[in-house]
């Protein structure tokens, strides 16, 4: 015979676990249904955007790309293909999306006649309002997506709109917003090397650089002025801009920098003097040795061997014979084998004041595969 179920039979804490278990496998089935229809989704949205992209490429083909301007386009023809496309974005978000995207990547890919048509084109399906759009939003992801499309579309309309990006309270916009100066060729592009105050982290430095390197290397600046920023960061960047660009009328502010009471800073500007081959600071870098952390010291050692010189092959082969530490050892022996055969042979390093690790060391670099690859 069927007896009720009654719960007051039950323990307290038996009751609790039932309850636990059967909320645990509605979540269950919740958690499998959601990913269910993401999946399902996904799969229709990956679909819509594939046709949108080859209605969008055959419309363009057809009707503006085989022409080398936009007057040379019927106006009739030119205007329908506006028109299915203008309704088209505005039924669906995917589409549009798939529009812009379109037409960023032929902007970047096509040069010339071809890619002035393609951004009146953007211009013409009012795309240009949806990046305004974005860069008035509230979400400071959405305002870096339009700064990238005003990049993308060399959009030189936007610059006041960007210029008022760079006093946005994120970094990252605001990082997005210098980028975007640079390849617009605004005047102010490089104002933020003055004005930034907050720290650039080696992404942000990333991006800065990358703008840079899609400009014509004669618009750039002596970066040497702004060694004397209070953002060490800023003072970062513009030192391996100086690298990057072999400024080498920069040494000079550069051995100033070796007084920097940043140890990491001080650091950079030892690596930078030796790879500039600056034998103006070689005095400089030796004397600063003994006042400085064993990882600059290091770095002084390695300097030394890009400044060839008489004095600095003496100066290596003396912390190399004293020892003082296993990466001392290392960089004065990596140091000293950069060094000619010619200039080494002026200073011989007498084998008998070595132990076995020294030795070790001066064969191990004297393999040119372990001193030009990667060890």
């Amino acid at each position: 015979m069927f007896h009720p179920f009654h719960w007051q039979q039950y323990p307290v804490i038996i009751m609790i676990a039932l309850v636990v278990s059967f909320l645990a496998l509605a979540m269950i089935f919740v958690t499998l249904g959601i990913i269910y229809f993401h999946r399902i989704k996904t799969e229709d949205t990956n679909e819509e955007e594939a046709a949108s992209e080859l209605i969008i490429i055959e419309e363009l083909n057809k009707h503006i790309l085989r022409y080398d301007s936009l007057n040379e386009v019927p106006e009739k023809e030119l205007l329908n293909v506006i028109n299915k496309l203008t309704r088209l974005k505005q039924k669906s978000l995917v589409f549009t999306k798939v529009l812009t995207r379109t037409l960023m990547s032929f902007s970047i890919l096509l040069t010339g006649t071809i890619q002035l048509v393609i951004n009146a084109t953007y211009n013409l399906l009012k795309l240009q309002e949806d990046t305004f759009k974005k860069l008035k939003s509230k979400l400071w992801f959405v305002k870096i997506e339009g700064l990238r499309e005003v990049q993308e579309i060399n959009d030189n309309d936007s610059i006041s709109q960007v210029i008022t990006l760079t006093k946005d309270n994120n970094i990252n916009v605001r990082v997005s917003a210098y980028a975007a100066l640079i390849q617009l060729d605004s005047k102010e592009k490089y104002k933020f090397l003055d004005d930034e105050q907050e720290t650039l982290t080696l992404w942000h430095q990333i991006i800065l650089t990358n703008a840079m390197e899609k400009i014509d290397s004669n618009e750039l600046p002596d970066f040497k002025r702004y060694l004397g920023s209070t953002n060490n960061s800023i003072v970062l960047l513009c030192m391996k801009l100086i690298l990057h660009y072999n400024q080498l009328n920069a040494v000079s502010s550069l051995i100033k920098l070796l007084s920097h009471k940043d140890d990491e800073i001080r650091c950079f500007v030892i690596q930078a003097l030796g790879k500039l081959n600056a034998d103006e600071a070689e005095q400089q870098l030796i004397e600063r040795y003994p006042k400085e952390s064993l990882g600059n010291k290091t770095q002084i050692l390695l300097s030394l061997g890009n400044i060839i010189s008489l004095i600095s092959l003496k100066f290596l082969t003396d912390k190399f014979i004293r020892g003082e530490h296993f990466d001392i050892l290392k960089s004065a022996a990596e140091a000293i084998n950069t060094f000619p055969q010619e200039l080494k042979k002026l200073v011989p390093i007498d084998s008998t004041l070595l132990d076995e690790k020294q030795i070790t060391l001066i064969k191990h670099y004297e393999e040119p595969l372990n001193l030009y690859g990667s060890i």
